[in-house]
């Protein structure tokens, strides 16, 4: 799996899951890098860790905009009612 698409860790890193909503997934990205960052808290050797949240964060908002929810996400999570 290529380093930019690998989700499952992007996830890790967040300590999210797949059906999180959108609010939630960005709102732990902007905690991590504040985290990583090192001109706000981060060491300087962060930098690549900070690098490649962000190329997976990019993969995934793309991923967002032509599927219309998060890449691992079942289809009917984004606001519809799952049915048993």
């Amino acid at each position: 799996m290529a380093d930019d698409t690998d989700f499952v860790a992007l996830y890790d890193e967040l300590g999210l899951d797949a059906e999180c909503s959108m609010a939630d997934f960005k709102q732990a990205y902007r905690r991590r890098v504040a985290k990583l960052h090192p001109d706000l808290a981060g060491n300087p050797s962060d930098i690549s860790r900070l690098q490649r949240l962000n190329r997976l964060y990019a993969a995934a908002l793309d991923f967002e905009q032509v599927h219309g929810r998060l890449p691992g996400a079942s289809r009917a999570s984004r606001g519809q009612a799952h049915t048993s």
